[in-house]
Order: C-alpha cells, then structure tokens, then sequence
C-alpha cells in the first residue's frame, strides 16, 4: 500500500499549515451551550419497542444525569403506535434538561464518549426553547 498526500493538499500545506486549518474549519458552528443535552447511541430501536424496558433506561439516564446536577425532565421518543414501525420526531434520541447550563455542561463533559449498553454515548446541547416546545429532531 502507498500513501500519498493528495495534490490539492499539498498546495495549501506548503503555504501554510495555519491558513490551511482555517479553511478546513471555517464552515464549523460551535453549539451554544444551553440547560438541555441531546444524547444518541443510548438507545435502540428494540429498546423503543418494549415499554417496559424504555422505562428502566430511561431511570438509569436520569439517575446518572442527577450526578451531575438537577435534571428537570428526560425525554425519549419512542414509535408513534404499537405497530412500531414509525418513529416519532426525535425517536431514538435521549434529551435532559438540566436547572442550569453549568450542569448540562458537567453532564456533558462525563457522557460524551462513554459507553452506556456497549455503544459510545454522543452528547450535544440542544436549544432549550425547542425542547421546551418538544420540538425534535
């Protein structure tokens, strides 16, 4: 196997690694930091299926979220019916909201890259007005 660095790269390389980095991450957005968290990866779509099994995760998320600080409510969409075979919006993510941005950002900080069920936690902030108005995505 031969590895090369492509054509186009080493042109900007060779200018100069900084402007090269700003051009790779001039398009990022930084998520503003807010009270909610949107998590993936922390449940399936088995899971979603028994109503049972759904509310013992979702007590295991909000006893594990409390460590961090004052969890106001956890929510998880699930399938619309009990034919489970359309999601509602946001169906398969985890949100909680916290008191204050502090904890959401403790929270943040312990889960994100945790595994919980042997999957990788994912945690970013979610706007707080939509959670309030439950508008997932």
């Amino acid at each position: 196997m031969v590895v090369r660095r492509h054509e186009s790269c080493a042109q900007f390389m060779d200018k100069n690694v900084t402007n090269f980095m700003s051009t790779i991450t001039s398009n990022v957005k930084v998520a503003k930091e807010t009270c909610t968290l949107c998590m993936l990866n922390m449940v399936t779509n088995d899971d979603l299926k028994d109503r049972e099994e759904l509310e013992d995760i979702k007590n295991d998320i909000t006893t594990e979220c409390s460590s961090y600080g004052t969890v106001l409510e956890v929510v998880m969409p699930g399938f619309m019916d009990d034919t489970n075979t359309k999601l509602m919006p946001g169906g398969g993510k985890v949100w909680a909201n916290f008191a204050t941005v502090e904890e959401a950002k403790k929270c943040k900080k312990n889960l994100n890259g945790r595994s919980f069920a042997d999957r990788t936690v994912v945690a970013t902030f979610y706007d707080t007005e939509k959670f309030l108005q439950r508008n997932f995505e």
